[in-house]
């Protein structure tokens, strides 16, 4: 279960979806931070369906949650998509 967090807890969330056997992760919306910009980037996701179509709208996300710009924002885009590959398993 996630409430807020930041980029380690990103960082957590990868490692539990690519496990094996994966565990799933339940995210409690309005918490802050990190839990927050997946909650908005998985309802976005129920309408477009691609992360790439919301990329920048996700990069600005990024950078006002963690304070990060330039390379940092893309390194971190990178895994968000890697994560959300595994979307089924985030609730």
């Amino acid at each position: 279960m996630l409430a807020a967090g930041g980029l380690n807890t990103l960082r957590i969330i990868h490692e539990f979806l690519f496990h094996d056997p994966p565990v799933p992760v339940v995210i409690v919306n309005d918490t802050g931070r990190t839990a927050d910009l997946i909650a908005h980037i998985l309802k976005r996701l129920n309408q477009v369906h691609d992360i790439e179509a919301i990329k920048e709208e996700v990069c600005y996300g990024i950078s006002r949650v963690y304070l990060v710009s330039g390379t940092q924002i893309s390194s971190i885009f990178a895994e968000m998509k890697k994560i959300f590959t595994r979307r089924y398993m985030v609730r």
